[in-house]
């Protein structure tokens, strides 16, 4: 994730939550590992659904979402 503040305030506009700079601050988790009552923003994610979609999937993704995926500067 390129610009973290940025996309999580996007993120938490949308579903009507507000943003609050903690989010983006993992203390207190061990070993980069997700803690969601925490809320907390992870590097380890970054590409993520590259390594994880399989190729044809990734393919089909990219084909759909190519504008949106551009626009948020997903694509290389």
């Amino acid at each position: 994730m390129a610009r973290p503040a940025e996309t999580v305030r996007v993120v938490l506009g949308f579903i009507g939550e507000p943003f609050d700079e903690s989010v983006l601050e993992p203390e207190g988790v061990k070993d980069d590992v997700a803690a969601p009552d925490r809320g907390h923003v992870f590097g380890s994610s970054v590409g993520r659904w590259r390594r994880d979609l399989s190729p044809d999937s990734l393919e089909r993704v990219v084909r759909i979402a190519r504008d949106r995926l551009s626009e948020l500067d997903y694509l290389d």
